[in-house]
């Protein structure tokens, strides 16, 4: 999928986790929603908000808007994987940093040395690195954590 998305204030954390999933989210906790709709009319983005005014605003100004159901944050990405068709699956080498969303690229151990805990460069061998603000990602017991998240989503007893 090569939309660009952007969410408004109260989808911060839903805006982590679909760059996590790899796709190109904007996000400025700053922005307010003439912001949010010049941004998206600029770049032919997708508005995603939990807001009925901004969504029916965009929506009568020709945008692309979604109002994203669910009270928690598993009911919200549960619904956007099913809007979407997206696949409930972390792909590091898809991933886009999930604080700046620049990508995120492979790095070599040596690479990542003094940036992570001595530890961590024992127990792991593959790391990525974000291309802009330098953050190093491993395959540790957060990524097992956000796995079983995202297959609890795909239970066929939640419904979203």
């Amino acid at each position: 999928m090569n939309n660009v998305f952007i969410v408004d204030l109260m989808l911060g954390r839903t805006a982590r986790w679909l760059r996590i999933l790899g796709l190109n989210v904007l996000y400025n906790p700053s922005w307010t929603d003439e912001d949010i709709i010049k941004i998206a009319s600029e770049l032919n983005a997708i508005i995603l908000t939990k807001d009925r005014k901004l969504t029916s605003r965009a929506l009568s100004m020709g945008l692309n808007a979604v109002e994203v159901a669910g009270k928690t944050e598993a009911e919200r990405i549960g619904f956007l994987l099913k809007t979407f068709r997206l696949k409930p699956v972390i792909d590091p080498s898809k991933s886009r940093c999930p604080t700046c969303n620049s990508p995120i690229r492979e790095a070599s151990k040596d690479e990542v040395v003094g940036l992570v805990p001595d530890g961590v460069i024992r127990r792991q061998s593959k790391f990525w690195i974000c291309v802009n603000c330098g953050k190093v990602y491993w395959l540790g017991s957060h990524f097992k954590n956000m796995c079983k998240f995202l297959n609890s989503l795909s239970n066929p007893s939640n419904s979203f």
